[in-house]
């Protein structure tokens, strides 16, 4: 992405922030700019329809950046019309209370030209309501006079354009087949691969038959994956921070294998690396949310089943952790399907947090999730990193590890999950960096993080 930040436009959102006490402030509005291919109206303020929803925080905590999401179905029938044929639309959310603004996008998530969801983060003040109100205006403005909403959440997929790997070009889409696939074809990208960041930490995927995932740690907030990598060694500390994660074959910082007994003492992995064909897309980009999809076409599990895995990730902005989504089908005979796996019929699918350094296993149930975790000096500098991987119950089978191995999967914990073909399963893969979250510095510090993010899920909605 080689834009810091979203010029406003067409949208506005004005909120109304009722406190705990019910007093409400008085309505303000923001008019921003049409974008370029629309027509602006050179009225002051033009309304074309509205709709108010209340965000409910029932703890008796604060909890700040809360992701939320409405669904484009229910602002309709609240009265809000808009249309777009953009990926991620910019908008801005206005507090009268001051006239405070934060960042929202209306998001295509299904790919099909029109926006599906408004997605946003909110600070919500304990046991509070916040009554939110999005209408829409247009207006010609100076440049001058836009908004703009700094980007803090961000996709890199770079391809080096120069042997001296002095720039990079940026790609949205790419395939890869397994046959044939050069040994050194991941060092034509910038990172190796697709990348994704926030305003808190970074994380990378090896685009080739490794399929790894890292992690950068950052020194800071700012938006940096553009630039990493070019004339600069991202595995030395730089001023943005650098590649911190030893990954070699383990399952690094959530990288997926089948497990052909989840209930087995030692269980058989097959690292999710060797499909048919795997490809990458960025599906979008915004100020508080990016979205990036992996698909594995003829992938075989440990019974030498077909199979087609989807792997949608999720970033959001002020979160320590990534989100995943996989939805499992089988292959047809075009994708090199062999055998299939009858419908209904679940498969183990491990999520991984690699160990290199002797960590013990943090294996917990809170608030309706299972949480796989390890804290301790295991990243490069000799500094403490901590990594989780949260499921919910429902979905959850068993925790795991596995030590040292002559091939195949090694050196890793591992959290396993239930997927039925034709159905979704998410996960969270947390990971905090010490130098940059000074105030995480202890194992007891990293499982309250979680378990405050696992209390907002269950104490915030939207009424």
């Amino acid at each position: 992405m080689s834009l810091k930040a979203f010029k406003l436009s067409a949208v506005l959102i004005s909120a109304v922030v009722i406190a705990a006490c019910g007093q409400a402030t008085n309505e303000q509005h923001t008019t921003v700019a049409a974008p370029a291919g629309e027509p602006a109206n050179t009225s002051a303020h033009t309304k074309k329809g509205s709709a108010s929803f209340t965000v409910v925080n029932t703890a008796n905590q604060d909890f700040s950046n809360v992701p939320l999401i409405v669904n484009k179905a229910r602002l309709k029938a609240l009265g809000f019309s808009f249309e777009t044929n953009t990926a991620s639309h910019p908008v801005t959310i206005v507090s009268t209370d001051g006239g405070n603004s934060f960042a929202g996008q209306l998001d295509d998530i299904d790919q099909d030209g029109q926006w599906d969801e408004l997605a946003f983060v909110l600070d919500t003040p304990a046991n509070s309501e916040q009554s939110l109100t999005i209408a829409l205006g247009m207006v010609a403005l100076d440049d001058t006079e836009k908004g703009e909403q700094p980007m803090r959440t961000n996709i890199r997929f770079g391809k080096y354009i120069s042997s001296q790997r002095s720039d990079a070009t940026e790609v949205r889409a790419l395939s890869r087949m397994s046959d044939g696939l050069p040994a050194d074809y991941a060092n034509q990208f910038q990172m190796e691969g697709p990348a994704w960041e926030n305003d808190n930490i970074g994380f990378r995927l090896y685009f080739d038959e490794r399929n790894g995932f890292d992690i950068f740690g950052k020194t800071g907030a700012n938006i940096v994956l553009d630039s990493v990598g070019i004339n600069e060694n991202y595995h030395e500390l730089q001023d943005w921070g650098m590649d911190i994660l030893k990954v070699g074959r383990s399952l690094g910082s959530g990288a997926l294998a089948f497990v052909d007994s989840a209930d087995s003492a030692s269980p058989v992995l097959t690292r999710v690396s060797n499909a048919r064909k795997t490809s990458a897309e960025v599906v979008l980009e915004g100020p508080v949310r990016s979205i990036l999809d992996l698909r594995y076409e003829g992938l075989s599990n440990a019974q030498g089943q077909s199979l087609n895995l989807n792997q949608r990730i999720s970033i959001w902005a002020g979160q320590h952790f990534y989100s995943g989504e996989l939805t499992l089908h089988n292959a047809s005979a075009e994708q090199g399907a062999v055998a299939s796996v009858s419908e209904g019929s679940s498969q183990s699918i491990a999520v991984g947090i690699v160990n290199l350094h002797d960590a013990s296993a943090n294996q917990s149930v809170i608030n309706k999730h299972a949480v796989l975790a390890s804290y301790k000096e295991q990243a490069e500098e000799n500094t403490k990193l901590g990594m989780a991987v949260v499921t919910p119950v429902s979905s959850h089978l068993s925790f795991g590890a596995v030590g040292a191995a002559d091939t195949g999967v090694e050196h890793s914990f591992f959290n396993v999950l239930s997927l039925t073909p034709s159905t979704s399963t998410g996960y969270d893969f947390y990971a905090v960096w010490q130098p940059r979250m000074t105030n995480i510095d202890s194992e007891d510090a990293f499982m309250q993080v979680i378990s405050d993010d696992l209390l907002r899920k269950q104490s915030v909605f939207i009424r």
